[in-house]
């Protein structure tokens, strides 16, 4: 396989494509996301359903978003208490 130059936008798909593709479950927390993405160097992980069907694919970017997200909250619960204390 040709991985320089102009050749390899000739290569076939296969040739590039992950094979054993990891997956995730939909109830599957943010943590274990983000330990299996750091663990494994992976951006992307499907989701699949308990019938082996796909209901969507989870980025890196939607796995820091969320745990961005989670800190606001918390930060923000934090910040409520202690002004109402």
């Amino acid at each position: 396989m040709c991985t320089e130059g102009a050749d390899f936008l000739d290569s076939p798909v296969s040739d590039v494509m992950t094979s054993d593709v990891l997956t995730c479950r939909p109830n599957e927390s943010v943590q274990s996301l983000m330990t299996t993405m750091t663990e494994q160097r992976i951006r992307h992980l499907p989701v699949v359903d308990d019938l082996g069907c796909l209901a969507g694919i989870v980025s890196i970017g939607d796995v820091v978003k969320g745990h961005i997200d989670q800190i606001e909250f918390e930060r923000d619960q934090l910040e409520g208490y202690v002004s109402h204390s």
